[in-house]
C-alpha cells in the first residue's frame, strides 16, 4: 500500500510535500486522524480528496483499514496526517489485521441503511426494479448532477456506486435537499422538500458480497443495486399529514414509521 505521514503542521491546502511540482492530481488522497469530533470529507478541487475521522471514532481501525485498501486497488498514493503521538505504522498493522475483508458481516455494520430520492427518480428506480449508480444513469441518457465531484472534489469512479447511508445519520436527507438547492446543503433544520426513503438490508448485501467499503460511506454497491431481495420498505412524505419538513424532522417521522412497518409483518 501507498501511503506516507505528512510533515507536522500540513494542512491539505498546503503544496504535495511529496511530489516535486507541489501538486496533487487525482492519484493524491489523504486520512486525516483529528482531534474534534465529527467525520467530513471533501477538500479535492484545493488539495487531495480527504477524509476526516476523530481519533475517538469507534470504528477508526476499520475505516482506517478499509482507506487504505480502496485506494490502493485504485492506485491512489494516501497521505495520512494525525497527531504526532499516534504511531501511525502500528495502528495501520493493527487495523488491518483486526479489519475483514469480503462478505464478512462486523459487528459495527448497522443491520438496515438508506438511499433517499426524489418520487420523480423513484418512477424510474421502480419500473428499472433497481438503483442505478450515477455513471450507469448517464449511460442511459439521464441527466444527473454530481455534487460531489463538482463541489467536493470525490474520486470520479465514486460515480459508478450506489451509496447507502445509515438510518438515523442526516447525510441521504442532505443528497436530496442538495439536488433541490443546487448546491452542498448539510443544515439540518434548513426547509426543503423531501421525496422518498429506501430502506435496505445491509447484513444481506454484505453476505451476498456487493458491499463496498471505501472507508468513508457505510457502505456503496457497484454499479447498481437490485430492489428484490434487498429492499425492506420504503416511507414517502406524502404518507404524513401536511407539514413543513427539514432533514432532521423528516429522518426522525421516517425512521419511527419504517420500525412500525417492519414490525407489522
Amino acid at each position: 500500500m501507498d501511503y506516507m505521514r505528512s510533515p507536522p503542521d500540513w494542512e491539505p491546502s498546503d503544496p504535495n510535500p511529496f511530489s516535486a511540482d507541489g501538486r496533487y492530481g487525482s492519484q493524491w488522497t489523504c486520512f486525516r486522524i483529528a482531534c474534534a469530533p465529527g467525520c467530513l470529507s471533501g477538500g479535492g478541487r484545493r488539495g487531495p480528496f480527504t477524509i476526516v475521522v476523530p481519533m475517538d471514532c469507534p470504528d477508526l481501525k476499520a475505516r482506517l483499514a478499509d482507506f487504505l485498501r480502496y485506494e490502493s486497488r485504485n492506485g491512489r498514493r494516501v497521505i495520512l496526517s494525525c497527531p504526532e503521538s499516534v504511531d501511525i505504522d502500528a495502528l495501520i498493522r493493527e487495523a488491518l489485521v483486526e479489519t475483514p475483508e469480503g462478505d464478512t458481516v462486523r459487528p459495527t455494520d448497522p443491520k438496515w441503511v438508506v438511499h433517499s430520492t426524489t418520487l420523480e427518480a423513484w418512477d424510474g428506480i421502480s419500473t428499472a426494479g433497481s438503483l442505478k449508480s450515477l455513471s450507469l444513469l448517464r449511460e442511459d441518457g439521464i441527466q444527473t448532477t454530481a455534487l460531489g465531484q463538482t463541489e467536493l472534489g470525490e474520486p470520479a469512479e465514486y460515480a459508478d456506486y450506489v451509496i447507502l447511508g445509515q438510518m438515523h445519520a442526516l447525510s441521504a436527507e442532505y443528497v436530496v435537499a442538495s439536488g433541490e438547492e443546487g448546491r452542498i446543503v448539510t443544515e439540518p433544520d434548513r426547509p426543503y422538500d423531501p421525496g422518498i426513503r429506501l430502506y435496505f438490508d445491509n447484513h444481506r448485501i454484505v453476505r451476498d458480497g456487493l458491499a463496498i467499503r471505501d472507508g468513508l460511506h457505510t457502505s456503496k454497491v457497484y454499479r447498481h443495486l437490485p430492489l428484490k431481495p434487498f429492499m425492506v420498505a420504503s416511507v414517502r412524505a406524502e404518507e404524513f399529514p401536511p407539514r413543513a419538513w427539514t432533514p432532521r424532522t423528516f429522518v426522525e417521522a421516517a425512521n419511527e414509521l419504517f420500525f412500525r412497518k417492519i414490525e407489522g409483518r
